[in-house]
C-alpha cells in the first residue's frame, strides 16, 4: 500500500516543525551584495594598501568579488572592525538579546 501524503495548511501561522526566526541559524537578509552575505560566506582574497589604510578584497560563494575597508556592514549582524596586512577582523553581534558580540577573524592564506 501507498504510503499517505500529509500537507500543512499554514493560513497566515508560522510552521510548527521550523525554528523561530529568532533562534533560527540563518535568518534570510535583506538587500544586496554585502547585506545578503554573512562572514562566513566570504572569503578573503587579498589586502590593499594605501598610505593612510587598508582594504581588503573579498570574494562571496558565487564568485562576486568586493572590496571592503573599516567600518563596512556585512549581512545584518557584522561589522569590519580591523584590517592588518593579512587579516580582517569582524565584531559580529549577537542574533539574541543577552548573547556576546564576538570577533572573526579572516586569514589571508599564504601561496605556496
Amino acid at each position: 500500500p501507498q504510503a499517505p501524503v500529509y500537507s500543512y495548511e499554514s493560513k497566515g501561522r508560522r510552521d510548527p516543525f521550523q525554528p523561530p526566526p529568532e533562534l533560527s541559524p540563518k535568518r534570510p537578509s535583506k538587500g544586496n551584495g554585502l547585506k545578503a552575505l554573512e562572514v562566513t560566506d566570504l572569503k578573503l582574497a587579498g589586502i590593499v594598501w594605501e598610505k593612510t589604510d587598508y582594504y581588503a578584497l573579498v570574494e562571496a560563494p558565487n564568485g562576486v568579488g568586493y572590496v571592503i575597508r573599516r567600518g563596512a556592514i556585512i549581512g545584518d549582524d557584522a561589522k569590519v572592525v580591523k584590517i592588518t596586512k593579512d587579516s580582517v577582523v569582524f565584531e559580529v553581534r549577537g542574533r539574541l538579546p543577552r548573547e556576546e558580540a564576538r570577533m572573526v577573524t579572516l586569514t589571508l592564506k599564504k601561496e605556496e
